[in-house]
């Protein structure tokens, strides 16, 4: 029986999904191509010198609801034996110099009771100018012009650079959930957020308390394994491998061979030539283009920030045993994230891992250091001067995050177009593809189109 053979691009979780929904079918011959040295992309162990284990990226898995993909995912059997579950992120944030540890949503009742008042009047009488394409004049009218330069302003900078220009900034995008503002009990917004134009200004106090509110039945996931988040790819990963997918790591394409909008053959570094019927695509799709001599006239290139991941382990517990993880939108403060391990794994009491997160350009990053970052952690309060640090890595990734653009959004349909209509059996999938963000939407997405397509 002749097999079809499929090339997949990327080892990260949609490539390796992908690999292993079309593994349990006998008539597809599957390589799995990845770059790097290991698959997984963000979804990886950074281990230190000392060898302690901290995820590298994403944390947290999520179940789509839809049953047969989520056997994919997570296999066969009961859960309980490899993960912990949960309802809902038990997340919090620090703003104004004050914590709220039920919801990662910006609470602005912070704010002295003047500056609170004022807030509060702005952003009930503001109109949401939902035909403007500047995203100043967007968040000036949604929450008013104060909330906006006390808030909205500096952790924009904060994420994407001082420099960037808000004229280029697509509006109407919550940037890591900062559309949305805590500003009463949760039983005042709940009426309030009955009407429409305040529910999309309002957010509840606590996270919890929308889950049960909304009845929306969310589910995450982190591995029991000291792996933490690699668990998953790992396991991914070798199903695929006892399935029969071939995978070839530490792989550089470099060219696809394309006849009559067709690639037939996946050429590698060193002379190794892939014969094809379809390609899977999950990395950035502009690759494909220069790798098939596909011509874009585009003079665009994205602004990408660089992630700065401090890594610590201390002689103690840290003093949040609550949260998965907490955001800071302070803006004296360089951090935005931080990342509570020991509490997502159920072990609070041990709790002395965390990383802190910082994005900045490349320059910037060569200015940050332990002492900085350990300074931060002891101004929010998660550590004191009992605290010992016992291991410390940092990991400087360049070119992660792209600064969210008119410009990138355009371009990126651009390239999705000009490649549809240029290579007939390639499918681009993944986040790279802009059909899908959320980790959930991109396999969903994933799923969709390889059941379009081969069944």
């Amino acid at each position: 029986m002749h097999k079809q053979k499929v090339v997949i691009v990327g080892g990260g979780i949609s490539g390796l999904f992908a690999a292993n929904k079309l593994a349990a079918y006998d008539q597809f011959d599957i390589t799995l191509i990845e770059s790097s040295d290991r698959c997984g992309g963000l979804l990886n162990a950074y281990r230190s010198e000392q060898g302690v284990l901290y995820d590298q990226g994403t944390h947290l898995a999520s179940k789509t609801g839809i049953a047969h993909i989520d056997k994919i995912l997570f296999g066969e059997g009961k859960l309980a034996k490899h993960w912990h579950e949960f309802s809902y992120l038990n997340s919090g944030n620090y703003f104004s110099g004050q914590w709220n540890l039920k919801t990662q949503v910006v609470d602005i009742r912070a704010l002295p009771t003047e500056c609170y008042q004022k807030c509060v009047g702005e952003l009930l009488t503001s109109v949401s100018d939902m035909t403007t394409e500047d995203y100043s004049t967007f968040i000036r009218s949604h929450v008013g012009s104060y909330l906006s330069d006390k808030l909205f302003t500096p952790s924009v900078k904060k994420l994407y650079g001082d420099e960037v220009d808000f004229t280029h900034l697509k509006p109407k995008v919550g940037y890591f959930g900062l559309n949305r503002v805590v500003a009463f009990d949760d039983e005042t917004s709940e009426v309030l957020k009955s009407i429409p134009k305040y529910d999309e200004k309002l957010a509840f106090s606590s996270s919890k308390y929308f889950a049960e509110k909304t009845n929306i039945t969310e589910s995450y996931l982190y591995p029991k394994s000291e792996l933490g988040i690699q668990f998953w790819t790992d396991s991914l990963l070798n199903r695929a491998v006892n399935k029969g997918v071939k995978v070839k790591t530490s792989s550089q394409i470099t060219h696809l061979n394309a006849q009559q909008a067709n690639v037939t053959k996946v050429e590698l570094k060193g002379g190794e030539s892939l014969d094809c019927e379809y390609v899977i695509w999950t990395a950035p799709p502009f690759l494909a283009l220069r790798l098939a001599n596909i011509a874009f006239t585009s003079a665009y290139r994205p602004v990408l920030r660089t992630a700065n991941l401090f890594h610590f382990s201390f002689n103690r517990p840290v003093l949040n045993s609550q949260n998965h993880y907490v955001w800071n939108w302070d803006e004296s403060f360089k951090s935005f994230r931080i990342t509570l391990y020991d509490n997502i794994a159920g072990r609070a009491e041990k709790g002395s891992r965390l990383t802190l997160e910082i994005l900045s350009n490349e320059e910037q990053s060569e200015l940050l250091c332990y002492e900085h970052a350990l300074e931060e952690l002891k101004e929010l309060g998660l550590i004191d001067n009992r605290h010992i640090v016992i291991d410390q890595a940092r990991q400087t990734i360049p070119n992660t995050f792209p600064v969210p653009t008119k410009q990138l959004d355009n371009a990126v349909k651009e390239v999705g177009e000009l490649l549809r209509l240029s290579l007939k059996n390639v499918i681009f999938a993944g986040r790279h593809s802009s059909t899908a963000w959320l980790q959930t939407d991109v396999i969903k997405s994933i799923d969709k189109q390889i059941e379009e397509i081969f069944f």
